[in-house]
């Protein structure tokens, strides 16, 4: 399926290209036609790699979905600078400078490189931030998982049980003290509870 999909992907930049080099049938051949064609195809390119790159790492979905919108909407908008500028060129008969356009063009796709750069970096922080939930959620989960162990042989762990199990298993950083004081509680409660101190479990 996956492969079927690149195919696909890989036809629709073939048609794209060969629709923009069609044009060169029913338009004058200028210099900033042959500039507005070569960024075309470089946009038209881009889209291609996006979505390849979406197809190969379906995991960073919807993260990677990012890139393949981005690189379309890159072309969508060179597109139009492309058309308006051969447009003005040809039709309204209104010079336009090729190294202006190559400004413009290069402005454009600047805009949406920062905008995939600060996606990225944004994706990077999200996978952190969720990687140490996951830390902190198995972790909070082992520790519900010992003092169900530990209240089957001592009743008074009940209460202890049930006050960590509704608890937030995510931590905020002012509150790590306590999150800590809370673990090494639990592991005296089960040392008492093993050496069977019932009246030190009851205190702790």
């Amino acid at each position: 399926m996956k492969s079927i999909n690149k195919t696909s992907a890989v036809l629709i930049a073939v048609i794209l290209a060969a629709v923009a080099s069609l044009t060169f049938l029913i338009v004058k051949v200028t210099a900033l036609f042959i500039a507005a064609y070569v960024f075309t195809l470089f946009a038209i390119a881009a889209f291609l790699c996006g979505n390849l790159f979406l197809l190969s790492n379906t995991r960073t979905y919807p993260w990677g979905a990012a890139l393949p919108y981005t690189a379309a909407a890159y072309l969508a908008v060179e597109l139009v600078i492309s058309a308006l500028a051969i447009a003005l060129e040809q039709a309204a008969h209104i010079t336009v400078s090729t190294m202006w356009f190559a400004v413009a063009q290069c402005v454009t796709l600047a805009v949406f490189a920062i905008r995939i750069i600060a996606l990225n970096a944004g994706r990077v922080k999200i996978e952190r931030v969720e990687e140490k939930v996951k830390a902190n959620t198995i972790d909070w989960k082992t520790l519900v998982a010992e003092l169900e162990a530990l209240s089957a042989r001592a009743p008074v762990v009940k209460p202890v049980l049930e006050a960590v199990k509704y608890s937030d298993p995510v931590t905020l950083p002012a509150l790590a003290e306590y999150d800590a004081k809370l673990r090494e509680d639990a592991a005296e409660l089960a040392n008492a509870v093993n050496a069977g101190d019932d009246a030190k479990a009851a205190e702790l």
